[in-house]
């Protein structure tokens, strides 16, 4: 009777691989094969503009290239302080506006619903409609300006502004989703540890600093390494916004290597940016990760 169900099971258990069979397949193609395919052609020079000319291995040229190119190093740092700026904003706005939506019961929760509208609208449309609102002749900051007595300025068409224009942008969409980590973080922690530190005389910042953010430690590092990640790829807005000008003042990693593959047709060059991008992400990810379990 033993054996009879036993072979019921391994058949029962066969049969459920096999349903994963096509899911696996479809992973395969949709993911491995597109990063393999992209480490071959950047060992060659391949270009979509010549799809037909026989495919020439260069070895780690096009790596070497990377390197001494000082486009390619410049895109890297504003990806960095375009990370760093932006991140950090939206963790600060998020965790504040989190903090007065708890205290409001149901009211914050209503509020809530309306703070995460943003994160429901595409990129291209935010894009799109930031790029209106900064436009220096019909924009609606502009008009505001002129309200207050204050001369129109070209956000998008400057040097330096335009990038902090970009990050305004992504601090206005993405706040709410570290807000929403927060918020959900604040629900859940128990309010009897408030309550006693209340009966001790504990004051509000004490609360705060000794009690409310610790508890959210995980909730933080977790809100803040996906937010960081998404944020290294940002292309939609770029595009959308300034075309990564003026010149390439507003460059990031992404969209150099969107130019590089889908404008000058440097396929090869462009997989290996692709992949330096790739490396340098999951290297930094890793050591903020053992940096994170070390300090707890």
């Amino acid at each position: 009777m033993f054996r009879g169900l036993s072979g019921f099971v391994n058949k029962k258990t066969r049969y459920y691989y096999l349903l994963l069979v096509p899911s696996i397949v479809l992973f395969l193609l949709i993911n491995i094969y597109p990063l393999l395919y992209s480490i071959f052609i950047s060992f060659t020079s391949y270009s979509l503009s010549r799809p037909f000319d026989p495919v020439r291995f260069v070895q780690v040229e096009n790596y070497r290239r990377l390197f001494t190119d000082p486009m390619f190093l410049q895109a890297f740092v504003r990806t960095f302080i375009y990370v760093t700026v932006a991140v950090s904003i939206e963790f600060l706005f998020g965790l504040l506006i989190a903090l007065a939506l708890n205290k409001e019961g149901t009211f914050g929760r209503i509020l809530l619903t309306v703070f995460l509208m943003p994160i429901m609208l595409t990129p291209i449309i935010i894009g799109l409609m930031w790029r209106f609102m900064f436009n220096y002749d019909v924009g609606l900051v502009n008009y505001f300006l002129t309200i207050i007595g204050l001369d129109r300025f070209p956000f998008l068409a400057h040097n330096v502004i335009s990038m902090f224009a970009v990050i305004t942008v992504d601090v206005w969409q993405w706040t709410p989703y570290i807000l929403l980590f927060i918020y959900s973080g604040l629900q859940s922690l128990p309010l009897e540890f408030f309550e006693a530190a209340r009966i001790d005389g504990a004051a509000s910042h004490q609360i705060f600093w000794y009690i409310t953010l610790p508890s959210l430690k995980n909730t933080i590092f977790i809100s803040l390494l996906i937010r960081g990640m998404d944020a290294i790829r940002e292309y939609d807005k770029i595009f959308t916004m300034t075309y990564g000008g003026p010149g390439t003042h507003t460059e990031t990693i992404s969209f150099y290597i969107y130019r590089q593959g889908f404008k000058i047709f440097d396929t090869s060059y462009a997989s290996a940016a692709s992949l330096i991008l790739l490396i340098v992400t999951i290297v930094v990810t890793q050591f903020v990760v053992n940096r994170y379990r070390k300090g707890i």
